[in-house]
């Protein structure tokens, strides 16, 4: 076996196992046990090597876990603290996410988790050789010609764009790119791509795109209207500091994040849900916050085309 060859090899085992301490960690963290059978079952692997994972473990965090002798099994410490960013709440809910939505995660860290649901939405048509023909563009930095549907075209028109990025909005998917026809940056849904032409020279980049490498702040506070003891506890599902609620958001993105949160803007100029005011209306312009009729929102350039 050559050098190279040996630190390959060495490599691979090493990425191996850490997968497994991984798994070690997380049900830890979230099954308060594991064992040996957890890591031949999920991985494959044989019992001496199960030994050597859990062993490991316990050399590198030794005041995360303990043997008990009773159960046969380790046991999480008291001075317990994750020691991966995989065995986070995020990584959790990630998990249940999957298994709500039927794609069950391989392998799993988790023997159990709560029983979970999601919300059935439609799934929109994402073509795979439209995605390619995307993704191809945004690799080499070029333009691609395409036939798109709009509410302004529902019967299709032929369009050269510059695509820079995937957006994944509540369950839908677009891509932000610079539109040669309109010569600005644009937001256009994956499912309203009929066909894909050809790669073109283009000339603009993502650097170009000031809404999108913009970051601003949407600044809330719970609803003035709610009770006092309602703010408080709007306030503490929102784990908001002093009583506010502030989140940077990339000005292109800005539509979608207070439509997620059920922010709209009202008769009156105020942009509110049944829960949250956006206090800092004045940074934005009308097309970035969605209206409370909707038919205003039609054709509005601050959403996908």
């Amino acid at each position: 076996m050559t050098d190279d060859t040996e630190r390959k090899s060495r490599s691979r085992a090493e990425i191996a196992q850490q997968k497994r301490l991984e798994l070690i960690d997380f049900r830890l963290a979230w099954e308060g046990r594991v064992n040996r059978a957890d890591l031949v079952n999920t991985f494959g692997i044989s019992v001496p090597q199960a030994t050597i994972d859990l062993n490991r473990y316990q050399e590198l965090h030794p005041d995360n876990v303990e043997y008990d002798r009773s159960k046969k099994e380790y046991a999480p410490k008291s001075t317990f603290e994750p020691a991966y960013a995989t065995s986070g709440i995020d990584a959790l809910f990630g998990l249940a996410h999957e298994r709500a939505a039927k794609r069950e995660p391989s392998p799993s860290p988790a023997d159990w988790l709560p029983s979970v649901a999601s919300v059935p939405l439609p799934r929109r048509k994402r073509p795979d050789d439209i995605l390619k023909g995307i993704i191809g563009a945004m690799r080499n930095k070029a333009g691609v010609e395409v036939t798109y549907q709009s509410m302004t075209s529902p019967q299709g028109s032929i369009r050269v764009i510059t695509p820079h990025t995937l957006v994944e909005t509540n369950g839908r998917w677009h891509v932000r790119a610079y539109c040669h026809s309109r010569d600005d940056f644009r937001d256009f849904v994956i499912s309203r791509f009929s066909k894909i032409h050809g790669e073109k020279p283009s000339g603009k980049f993502q650097t170009d795109d000031d809404d999108w490498n913009t970051v601003r702040e949407l600044q809330f506070v719970p609803l003035p209207e709610l009770e006092t003891d309602q703010r408080n506890a709007v306030a503490e599902d929102y784990d908001m500091t002093d009583g506010a609620l502030k989140v940077p958001c990339r000005r292109a993105l800005t539509f979608y994040a207070l439509q997620a949160l059920g922010v709209e803007l009202r008769s009156d100029g105020r942009a509110l849900s049944p829960l949250l005011e956006l206090t800092n209306i004045s940074e934005f312009n009308e097309h970035q916050i969605p209206k409370h009729d909707w038919l205003e929102r039609m054709g509005s350039k601050g959403q996908a085309s």
